[in-house]
């Protein structure tokens, strides 16, 4: 046997075996890193529209309160078709900072004068917002960015304060403003209370709004 050449051949093995092992290791870890990335780029994408159509369904609910809907606020016919999604939910934002904006001047006195049925239709929405957020978290809580869950906590309270109201108080939401006014003014209370809230719901989705533009 050649011993010295034995010795060489296996120093240079020992020395391939070095440099390879750590660069194999390296592609491959860049491999899986690449596809977890894809992996969270598209869970990414539909946290973020899960999240939006939570919105949607939200501001239109408030839009539907007061007799308003995006395709009012973007002024396009809604017979035509024509509106998007992308359009929609331009309609839906530009209505909740409307919303914000013109509360105290407008929009409370509508909530205010909503008859029986109506408040009917809002609650239901409501409740189906309030089952649609605790689907997001038991479908994406491990890998929501904290503060976007946290502004998802912040709506479902809002939610969860105005339908509290309404369960504690049905006869509050059961009859027109004018009858209400002859009513006992702590259940009109109850009314005006509920529709405080609906102002730091609409802020609440808005905000979370915002939240997606980050993921």
């Amino acid at each position: 046997m050649d011993w010295p050449n034995f010795g060489w051949n296996v120093v240079v093995e020992l020395i391939g075996l070095a440099v390879g092992v750590p660069i194999t290791i390296f592609v491959i870890d860049r491999l899986i890193k690449k596809r977890e990335e894809k992996r969270w780029i598209n869970l990414k994408l539909l946290v973020k529209e899960d999240v939006l159509r939570l919105t949607d369904s939200i501001l239109i609910a408030v839009g539907n309160a007061v007799g308003q809907n995006p395709y009012e606020v973007m002024k396009i016919d809604s017979g035509s078709g024509s509106m998007d999604i992308k359009e929609l939910r331009k309609g839906t934002q530009k209505f909740g900072a409307e919303f914000i904006r013109n509360f105290d001047s407008d929009f409370k006195k509508r909530l205010l004068q909503n008859d029986a049925a109506k408040w009917n239709q809002i609650f239901s929405a409501f409740e189906e917002c309030s089952h649609y957020i605790d689907k997001v978290f038991s479908m994406y809580a491990g890998y929501l960015e904290p503060k976007l869950a946290e502004e998802l906590i912040n709506v479902r309270s809002d939610l969860w304060q105005i339908l509290v109201v309404y369960r504690a108080t049905p006869e509050a939401f059961n009859a027109s403003f004018t009858d209400m006014q002859h009513k006992n003014i702590l259940v009109l209370l109850r009314r005006d209370i509920a529709i405080a809230d609906f102002n730091l719901l609409v802020l609440g989705a808005l905000k979370l709004i915002e939240e997606t533009k980050k993921l």
